[in-house]
This record gives C-alpha cells, structure tokens and sequence, in this order.
C-alpha cells in the first residue's frame, strides 16, 4: 500500500510526494481454550472436541482444523470433531490438537487436556439373555465378553457360579 499526500492551503497546492510500499500483513488466528467431552471416557463412548475464545485482529471468520492423538500418536484419518469409540480402548491417552486458522493463515496449535480412557460397565447377562426363550432342560449358551477382549466374569463359565437365575 502506497499513500500520496498533496499538501494544499488558500495560496496553493504543493508537490506531491508518495510514500514508500508498506505491505499489511494478516493478524494471525488464535483460540484460549480447547477440550474434548466426555472428560471421563469409557470405551463406548463418542468423543468430540471444542474450541472457544477465538480471536483474529483483523476480524476474519474462525475456522479449525483438528487432529486427534492416542498415546501421543497422530491418529491416521481422525481429523474431525469426533472421535468413535473404534480408535481406542481402556487406558489409552486420547487428545485433539486444534488449529486456529483464518482463511489466510494458521495460528498456534493448542491441544486438549489428556483423556485416559476408562472401561466401560459391563452388560448384565439379564441384558445378554434378553429376548431368548428357553424351556426347561434347555442349554443357552452365551457369550460372556465385549468387544476388544474384554471379559464379563472372571470365572470359566463366564457365568457366576455357573448358571444364571
């Protein structure tokens, strides 16, 4: 940008003289604060993430892009608001790094506190065994575990003390 001034009073006008170029540079985006709910994860749960306290000094519109993380690892293709329960299991370390960007450019990267994933509550076998219809005599067999390898009971039949009432 360039500015020409033409100095001017009652008697005359004066020469005009022309500043030097000076290029105007976009404000750089940023964002105070970034979290993933539920802040208590179990195994079932969908995750999602939130930014807030957007800011550009110039007042261009937010925009973010995300990138969530499992035991400090990019997760490949999880660049949404959510993350399904498909990308991690109990104890792993879920978090969403989240980029301020203005259409001009990015801002600083701000991640979210860690989530540690917790075990989700086991079915009880009255919600296993629901709408099965058994006569006496029957044997019913029923799977006693999750998805991802974990167990309802520790016991051999899966079942407390071997049968269920």
């Amino acid at each position: 940008m360039q500015v020409t001034v033409t100095p001017s009073d009652s008697t005359g006008s004066g020469s005009a003289m022309t500043s030097s170029a000076v290029t105007i540079q976009n404000a750089l985006p940023s964002v105070s604060s970034v979290y993933v709910t539920p802040s208590t994860a179990y195994t079932d749960d969908l995750l999602t993430v939130a930014a807030s306290g957007w800011s550009d000094a110039d007042g261009d519109s937010a925009g973010y892009h995300y990138q969530w993380y499992k035991n400090s690892a990019a997760v490949t293709g999880a660049t949404g608001l959510t993350l399904a329960d498909s990308y991690f299991v109990k104890t792993d370390r879920i978090y969403c790094a989240v980029t301020p960007d203005d259409g001009h450019d990015v801002g600083t990267v701000r991640n979210s506190p860690v989530v540690t994933i917790q075990n989700s509550y086991p079915d009880t076998i009255a919600d296993i065994a629901t709408g099965l219809t058994a006569t006496e005599c029957d044997t019913i067999e029923l799977d006693a575990s999750r998805g991802r390898g974990e167990r309802l009971c520790d016991d051999s039949s899966g079942l407390q003390g071997g049968s269920a009432a």
